[in-house]
C-alpha cells in the first residue's frame, strides 16, 4: 500500500466511527433515527410504514 492508500483508508475509517459514534450517542438519548429532525417524538417506523402502504397501494392497482 502507498501512502495515498493510507491516508483515504484512514479517513473513511475515522468518518465510520464518527458516524456509528453519533448514531450510539444518539439512542442513548431516545432518538431513534438520526437523520429524522422529530425522531425523538415517533416510533421510529415512520418511512418503513408509508413504504410499506406504497406497495400495498401500487399491488392493489396492478389487481
Amino acid at each position: 500500500m502507498n501512502a495515498g492508500t493510507i491516508l483515504v483508508l484512514s479517513i473513511v475509517v475515522i468518518i465510520s466511527f464518527l458516524a456509528a459514534w453519533n448514531m450510539y450517542k444518539d439512542k442513548k438519548k431516545g432518538k431513534s433515527c438520526s437523520s429524522c429532525p422529530s425522531s425523538s417524538f415517533c416510533s421510529g417506523h415512520c418511512s418503513s410504514e408509508r413504504m410499506v402502504e406504497n406497495i400495498l397501494k401500487e399491488a392493489k392497482k396492478r389487481k
